[in-house]
């Protein structure tokens, strides 16, 4: 109809796939401590702090506690740190160009979150971009998709604000049984 439709969804529960080896060996280590990687797990504040921590134990090192804002203060020094944002970015990249490819959603993705804010600068949106598209023949329809990424950590607000209002509420409303 032209007009934008919020929709409710669990997509963040979906299995997390890899492309690289640098994603399957991260992917490897937490499945012995998850049976089920979802996307939530990894593209989100604490998905963020425990790829940092897998990385740390998977290449020796020590892990320290940071939390998101001094990992972005030690980012432009600390390799960990660094391969933790590419992974975050990539892995973002791959579930958003999902999403779009099982609902056709052709008129735009919108990166929403309040993890992003907090990266800044930090986040790695040609690694996003380039793992969004990197769909094989699906290349070029993904390359036409607009992407937006909302700076305002309560943007996914305004889609339930829409959905619940009066023209919306009766598709959603529950009948008590």
């Amino acid at each position: 109809d032209g007009e934008w439709t919020p929709l409710s969804t669990e997509g963040g529960h979906v299995t997390m796939a890899a492309q690289t080896e640098d994603e399957w060996q991260l992917l490897s280590c937490l499945r012995r401590e998850f049976p089920h990687v979802s996307a939530e797990r990894l593209i989100s504040g604490p998905g963020l702090h425990l790829m940092y921590r897998t990385l740390c134990v998977r290449e020796g090192q020590p892990v320290k506690a940071l939390d998101t804002a001094s990992m972005m203060l030690i980012a432009e020094t600390d390799l960990l740190v660094q391969r933790t944002l590419d992974l975050f970015a990539g892995f973002f990249g791959i579930v958003a160009s999902d999403g779009c490819l099982t609902l056709g959603a052709t008129g735009g993705c919108f990166v929403a979150g309040g993890v992003i804010p907090k990266l800044g600068t930090h986040f790695r949106r040609e690694i996003f971009l380039d793992r969004f598209k990197a769909k094989g023949r699906f290349h070029q329809y993904l390359s036409h998709i607009p992407i937006k990424i909302l700076l305002d950590s309560e943007a996914g607000l305004y889609g339930l604000q829409r959905a619940l209002s009066t023209r919306s509420l009766a598709r959603f409303s529950v009948r008590p049984q």
